[in-house]
């Protein structure tokens, strides 16, 4: 992701995620490099179905395995996200784009109760608080302006990009709470394999 934010060649601007949206690192027209960014979501969806079914293993009760549900429907959108480019297929994009953003901003959220309700504290209770971050942004993106983005969508290259621009920057808010939440929760399931092995 980086390597194609850095090799963006857009229409007489450098990328920015205080004004452009993370999809443009897939624009084939724009980004020299777009196959990095497409292959690394390709990856990505799989692996993050893989980390979901452990968690939801992990934590065993109902609202875990409602989690496991939506997050691998949303795993599997994140992979066809990164095969529909969006500017060669807009509408399949988008599809599997809004699939995976709200299917996996419902799955962490639905986590983060998980863990909040769990009486046999598997996990601590502030785990819960990155998940309900994580959604709390992903809503306050949804519930955002659009006029911009849909002149955006519709005319690319005439469009006069503000220098800050609120919907792309809550997006890569989104992105970044996201990773956070992702590496939190794949430290603590390794560092639970880690024990059982050793008292194994």
């Amino acid at each position: 992701m980086i390597f194609a934010a850095c090799t963006f060649d857009g229409y007489c601007h450098s990328y920015s995620i205080f004004n452009h949206f993370i999809s443009e690192l897939g624009d084939t027209d724009q980004s020299p490099f777009y196959w990095v960014f497409s292959l690394g979501l390709c990856i990505s969806g799989p692996l993050n179905i893989l980390l979901i079914i452990a968690l939801a293993n992990h934590l065993d009760n109902r609202l875990s395995h409602m989690a496991k549900s939506v997050g691998i429907v949303s795993g599997m959108a994140g992979f066809f996200v990164g095969v529909f480019p969006a500017d060669i297929l807009m509408i399949p994009h988008l599809v599997a784009a809004i699939v995976f953003f709200v299917g996996t901003l419902l799955a962490v959220g639905l986590f983060g109760v998980a863990i909040f309700l769990d009486n046999k504290n598997k996990m601590a209770k502030w785990y819960a608080v990155p998940s309900f971050f994580t959604s709390l942004t992903g809503i306050i993106f949804l519930g955002l302006p659009n006029q911009l983005v849909r002149e955006f969508l519709f005319a690319k290259q005439e469009f006069s990009r503000p220098e800050f621009w609120i919907n792309p920057f809550f997006e890569w808010l989104v992105f970044f709470s996201l990773v956070v939440w992702i590496v939190l929760i794949a430290h603590h399931l390794y560092h639970e394999n880690k024990v059982s092995i050793v008292e194994v």
